[in-house]
This record gives structure tokens, C-alpha cells and sequence, in this order.
């Protein structure tokens, strides 16, 4: 009898625990199934605002507003330079003492004090 009590109440437990993890399974494939769902209508809003974009951002619309509301016009041309006229950039040599000892330090009045590897400005 009491073999028979024991075995029904440990029937009775497995079977609550499984539809304990049957239903939290349901659930989670409920919010599974939501979020594919938003994952998708977010992807088709992105194309949607990718293919408009593309639209109102054609050259062609925006040379015709550029002209229309700002008065704009293409350069003509005349205003545009060759690259050999562009100065190019003045090579310059600076003989740079590394030594930090070697500073000018009585013009200054600080001297360079290195002590333990770090450097100190005493004056």
C-alpha cells in the first residue's frame, strides 16, 4: 500500500514538473516567435528608409533644390586650378638637441635636475 502511495505521488510530481517546463517552453518560443516577428518589420522599416533615402538624395533632386532654393551653381571651369598650382609644402630641418642637460638653462633660469629616471625642473 505504501509502495503504491509513494510511486502515485512521485507520478504526481514528475507530471507537474513536466508541464511546468511544457508551458515555460510555450512561453519562450511565444516571445521567440515576438521577436522574429519585430526583427523582420525592423528590417523591412531599415529597407524602406534605405530606399527613400536613395530617392530624395538623387543627385539630380539635389542640384535642382541646391539652384532653386540657395541659388547654387556648379563651379565653373575657370575655378578650377591644376594640382601643380597648390604649393607644396616647405621641407624644413631642425637640429634637435636630445640631450636634456644640454638646454639653455641660463637664459631661462630653470635647470633640468634627472633623478631615479624621472626628470625634475628645479630652479
Amino acid at each position: 500500500m505504501q509502495l503504491i502511495l509513494l510511486s502515485a505521488l512521485i507520478l504526481v510530481g514528475l507530471g507537474t514538473t513536466l508541464y511546468q517546463v511544457k508551458t515555460s517552453i510555450d512561453e519562450r518560443q511565444d516571445l521567440l516567435r515576438g521577436l522574429e516577428l519585430s526583427i523582420a518589420n525592423t528590417k523591412r522599416d531599415i529597407a524602406v528608409l534605405e530606399a527613400e533615402w536613395a530617392y530624395i538624395s538623387r543627385p539630380d533632386r539635389v542640384m535642382a533644390l541646391s539652384n532653386d532654393l540657395l541659388g547654387m551653381a556648379p563651379i565653373g571651369q575657370d575655378r578650377i586650378l591644376p594640382l601643380n598650382a597648390i604649393p607644396m609644402r616647405i621641407n624644413v630641418d631642425f637640429d634637435v638637441d636630445t640631450e636634456i642637460g644640454n638646454t639653455n638653462s641660463e637664459k631661462t633660469g630653470f635647470e633640468a635636475k634627472q633623478e631615479n629616471g624621472s626628470v625634475q625642473v628645479v630652479r
